[in-house]
C-alpha cells in the first residue's frame, strides 16, 4: 500500500514534469517551429552576416536566458522542498527550518494562502471539506484561468485601458498569426517563471525566518503579501528598461506584477499568472494585427462561450462518476 509520503513524492514530480513540459511545448518547441516554418528567422541566417542585436532572434535571445533559468531553478527549489519538508510539514512551522526550500508550481495544500486560512482554526468545523480543494487539479485551474483571463482579454479590445503590460514589437514584418503568437511566446512563460523563480527565492527565506522566529504561517503569508509589493516594482523596473514605458503604463505594470505575484500567492499555482499574462499579450496584439474589434469580439465570445459549457458539462459529469462510484462502494 502506497504511504502519504510516496503519495506526496509522486504529485510533486507530477507537477514538476507537467511545468517542465509545459515549458518546452509552449516557450520553446512552437515558437521555434513558427520561426523556421514561417520565416520569422530567415533575416538571422544570411550568409556572410553576423547576428546583430535588434534582429529578430537575438532579441529573443534574452527570453530563452529567462526560460532556461526558470525551467532548471524552480524543479531545484521544488526538489530541495520535496527532500527537505516532511509531508504536513509547513516551510513556516519546520522543526529543523532549511533555508530556499520553497517552489512555487502548484501545490496548494502547501503554498496557497487560501487554502491554508480556510484549513487554520478560524474555519475549524466551518466547512466539511475545504472550499480551495477546485484548485487541487492543475487541469481545472488551467480552465478556470482561461475562461477568466480570457474573458478579461475580451474586456481589454472593449476597453484598452485595462491593458497591464506593454509587449515586445517585431523588428520586422512576419505572418500575422506569427506576430500575435510572438508577443505572448516566449514573453509570458520566461518572464512571469522568472520572476516567480525569485519570488520562490524570496519565500524560502521568508519560511526559514518564520520557522526561526516561530510566527507560523500568519507571519509567513503576511511577509508574503508585502513580498508581493517587492515583486511589484521589480516588474514594473524590467519592463521600464525593455519596453521604456510611461508613467502611467509603469503604475500598471507594477499593479500586474503585484496581482500576479499576489495571484500566486493566494492560489499557491504559478497558472493564474501565466495565464493571465499570457491572454493580456495575445489580446493587445491581436487588437493591432485585426483592425475590425467586432470579428474577435464575436470570435473570442463564441470560444469562451463553448469553453464554459464544455468544462460545466465536464463538471457536471465527473460528479455524477464519483456519486456513482461512491455508491457502489458501499458497504452492503
Amino acid at each position: 500500500m502506497v504511504n502519504r509520503q510516496d503519495q506526496f513524492f509522486r504529485q510533486e514530480i507530477k507537477e514538476i514534469t507537467f511545468f517542465i513540459i509545459l515549458g518546452l511545448v509552449m516557450a520553446i518547441i512552437i515558437p521555434i517551429f513558427i520561426g523556421f516554418a514561417l520565416g520569422s528567422f530567415e533575416e538571422s541566417f544570411v550568409a556572410g552576416k553576423p547576428l546583430e542585436f535588434g534582429s529578430f532572434l537575438v532579441s529573443y535571445i534574452i527570453y530563452y536566458i529567462f526560460i532556461v533559468v526558470a525551467l532548471i531553478g524552480l524543479p531545484i527549489l521544488k526538489i530541495r522542498e520535496m527532500l527537505l519538508t516532511n509531508k504536513g510539514e509547513h516551510p513556516a512551522n519546520q522543526k529543523n527550518p532549511e533555508i530556499l526550500n520553497v517552489a512555487y508550481l502548484h501545490d496548494p495544500e502547501q503554498d496557497s494562502l487560501l487554502y491554508n486560512l480556510f484549513d487554520s482554526n478560524l474555519f475549524k468545523g466551518t466547512f466539511k471539506k475545504n472550499p480551495m480543494r477546485f484548485s487541487l487539479s492543475m487541469f481545472r485551474m488551467f480552465i478556470l484561468a482561461i475562461l477568466i483571463f480570457g474573458g478579461l482579454g475580451i474586456l481589454q479590445v472593449l476597453s484598452p485601458g485595462l491593458r497591464f503590460v506593454g509587449i515586445p514589437q517585431m523588428p520586422f514584418q512576419v505572418t500575422p498569426f506569427g506576430e500575435v503568437f510572438f508577443s505572448a511566446e516566449p514573453p509570458a512563460f520566461s518572464e512571469t517563471m522568472m520572476v516567480i523563480f525569485i519570488f520562490s527565492l524570496l519565500m524560502g527565506f521568508n519560511g526559514y525566518l518564520s520557522s526561526k522566529l516561530k510566527i507560523g504561517k500568519l507571519g509567513y503569508f503576511s511577509i508574503g503579501i508585502l513580498l508581493s509589493f517587492v515583486i511589484g516594482i521589480l516588474w514594473a523596473g524590467y519592463h521600464q528598461i525593455v519596453y521604456s514605458s510611461s508613467e502611467t503604463a509603469l503604475l500598471f505594470t507594477f499593479i500586474f506584477g503585484f496581482v500576479g505575484s499576489l495571484l500566486t500567492l493566494i492560489f499557491g499555482s504559478f497558472i493564474m499568472w501565466y495565464v493571465w499574462h499570457f491572454m493580456n499579450n495575445f489580446f493587445i496584439k491581436l487588437v493591432e494585427v485585426v483592425t475590425i474589434k467586432e470579428d474577435i469580439i464575436l470570435f473570442a465570445v463564441v470560444i469562451w462561450i463553448a469553453l464554459l459549457i464544455s468544462y460545466i458539462t465536464g463538471e457536471v459529469l465527473v460528479h455524477k462518476y464519483r456519486k456513482k462510484k461512491a455508491e457502489v462502494n458501499v458497504p452492503q
